[in-house]
């Protein structure tokens, strides 16, 4: 069955989510009678690396959480890797109900809160969003419209891959980052950063952190992933929590997750 093609430290960013949402669940299970798990680019649910390995995505690696999420939802624009994640969910998890949204999660974030049970804006539910574009394909926008919710985050920002590397960002007819950040006039921003030595990976960050904190979230320490053996950063996983407990689950998992790959790999 198809697989998505990775590179090696994809690994990184999947035993982190994994580490964290059985912290995150444990916890939270005995609080929450409900619990809500979104992944925004969902993907096939299986990667192939160049290796040849094969490894579960967070699809998997959701549904196979203990305890387990009361309410499942992904989203994905592909049609082929929704039909190829629809048939490994069902063949491997066929007790579990999931709900599935075969569009851009841009486009289509209404049909995605409407897909959440209406007991996620109450203390009777948690919701965890797993958001992990290609590059920097989310808007905050999207991101906003989930705010009244009681949620966590953790967001890849291609700040290296995309946004450090793409230099048709910059063009005024470009509109990625100025949805990215919500922001027409990030343009000017970044001529005044710039001239004081800023980087432009920190530019996105810090900007996409400002705009979180504007709707009450706190954010946690973002973990860098790089390319293994060269050192080079690609992207960093950046999380947001409402809860000082929530950042606390993710430092744990900051901290700890790599440190267990490495350990399981030598």
């Amino acid at each position: 069955m198809f697989c998505a093609r990775w590179k090696a430290h994809t690994r990184d960013k999947l035993y982190t989510l994994g580490y964290y949402l059985e912290e995150f669940t444990g916890a939270m299970a005995r609080k929450f009678p409900n619990l809500v798990y979104v992944d925004l680019f969902a993907g096939p649910g299986r990667g192939k690396f160049e290796n040849g390995s094969i490894m579960e995505g967070s699809p998997l690696i959701a549904a196979r959480t203990i305890p387990p999420f009361t309410k499942m939802i992904f989203v994905e624009a592909s049609p082929k890797r929704i039909a190829v994640l629809k048939k490994r969910l069902a063949a491997e998890f066929p007790a579990q109900s999931f709900s599935f949204v075969g569009e851009n999660c841009n486009a289509a974030v209404d049909r995605i809160l409407s897909e959440i049970p209406p007991y996620a804006k109450t203390a009777g539910a948690l919701t965890f969003c797993f958001v992990d574009p290609f590059g920097l394909d989310v808007h905050f926008s999207t991101i906003r419209k989930f705010k009244d919710l009681w949620i966590d985050f953790l967001i890849l920002i291609a700040d290296q891959m995309a946004g450090a590397r793409d230099k048709t960002l910059m063009q005024p007819t470009n509109l990625t980052i100025d949805r990215f950040l919500d922001d027409p006039r990030w343009r000017d921003r970044w001529a005044k950063a710039e001239a004081f030595g800023e980087k432009f990976r920190d530019f996105l960050l810090d900007g996409f952190t400002a705009k979180m904190k504007g709707l009450g979230f706190k954010a946690g320490e973002p973990l860098r992933i790089r390319f293994q053996g060269k050192g080079v950063m690609l992207y960093r996983l950046a999380f947001f929590s409402k809860s000082d407990r929530g950042i606390q689950f993710w430092e744990n998992a900051r901290r700890n997750a790599p440190t267990q790959r490495l350990l399981e790999l030598s």
